[in-house]
C-alpha cells in the first residue's frame, strides 16, 4: 500500500546533493492524534509549538511513484509496517531484504510528514491492513550508546529495554545555543552528533558535561510540561547540509 506525498510541500533543498530528494515542509499536514504517543492530554506549551520540536528530525522511508510504502508483516498478513529510519543505511537494508520490486526507493522526509502520511493511510477506506504499525527506527549505535549510559547509572537491563524505544541524547547541565528565537537547551537524536558538538567546545565548559539518554516519549513531556519554550532537538545532519546557516556549527 502506498501513502502519497503529493499534498506536501515541496523544498528548493536537497539533502546530500541527492537528485530524489523530498523534503517536505510539514506544518500544513500536522495532525492531531500522530502525537498522542508523545504528549499528555494536557500540556502547557501550545500544541503547535511542541509538534514542531519534530520538525528538526529527518527519517528515511520506502517508497514507490512518490508515495510512502507500507510492507506486508510477513507474521501477520493483516498489519502493515511503515518503519521510519533514523539512518540511510538501516533504511536500505531493511528494503533489500523486504523490498519485492525494483522501483522502491528510499527518501529522506521529515518526521512529522512521514507521520501525517502514514496516519492518512491509516484513514483510508477500505484500507489493506486492519492495522498499520509505524515506529521510529534508531542506529543500533545510538541504542548500544543509549544502553551503556543507562547501565553506568545502574539501571537494570530489563527496564532498558522495556523503556527504551527511541534514545534521545543530552547533557548534564544541558548545553544552551543562542538561536535567532532566543536561548534553546539542546536534544540531540545521534549521540555521535552530541559527541561532535561538544568536541567544538572549549575544554573549560565540555569537561563539565555528563552525557546522558532518555526516551523520545519522556523528551517530548518534558518539552510538552513546560509553559516556556525551552528546548530543540538539534537537527539532524541531512537538515543542516541542505540548509547551510540554520545552525551555526562553530561555537
Amino acid at each position: 500500500m502506498i501513502g502519497s506525498f503529493r499534498n506536501a510541500k515541496m523544498s528548493k533543498s536537497q539533502f546530500g546533493q541527492k537528485s530524489f530528494a523530498l523534503f517536505l515542509a510539514s506544518a500544513s499536514v500536522f495532525i492531531s492524534s500522530l502525537f498522542s504517543l508523545f504528549i499528555p492530554a494536557a500540556f502547557a506549551l501550545p500544541d503547535l509549538a511542541v509538534k514542531r520540536k519534530l520538525e528538526t528530525v529527518v527519517v528515511y522511508v520506502a517508497a514507490e511513484n512518490g508515495g510512502l510504502v507500507v510492507f506486508k508483516d510477513t507474521q501477520d498478513s493483516s498489519r502493515g509496517l511503515a518503519p521510519l529510519f533514523l539512518d540511510e543505511k538501516d533504511a536500505n537494508k531493511y528494503l533489500s531484504v523486504n523490498g519485492k520490486k525494483s522501483d522502491l526507493i528510499v527518501v529522506p522526509l521529515l518526521l512529522t510528514a512521514a507521520m501525517s502520511v502514514v496516519e492518512n493511510i491509516r484513514r483510508q477506506v477500505p484500507n489493506e491492513f486492519a492495522e498499520i504499525k509505524s515506529q521510529i527506527v534508531p542506529t543500533k549505535v545510538d541504542r548500544l550508546e543509549a544502553q551503556l549510559i543507562l547501565t553506568k547509572e545502574g539501571v537494570p537491563n530489563d527496564q532498558i529495554l522495556k523503556g527504551l524505544r527511541v534514545p534521545v541524547f543530552f547533557t548534564e547541565p544541558m548545553i544552551k545555543l543562542e538561536t535567532s528565537v532566543g536561548q534553546r537547551q539542546l536534544f540531540f537524536m545521534s549521540h555521535a552528533q552530541l559527541k561532535d558538538f561538544i568536541g567544538k567546545m572549549p575544554s573549560d565548559q565540555s569537561d563539565k558535561l555528563l552525557v546522558r539518554v532518555a526516551d523520545l516519549n519522556a523528551v517530548m513531556k518534558v518539552i510538552a510540561d513546560n509553559s516556556k519554550d525551552l528546548y530543540l532537538i538539534y537537527p539532524s545532519q541531512e537538515l543542516i547540509d541542505a540548509n547551510p546557516g540554520m545552525i551555526d556549527p562553530d561555537l
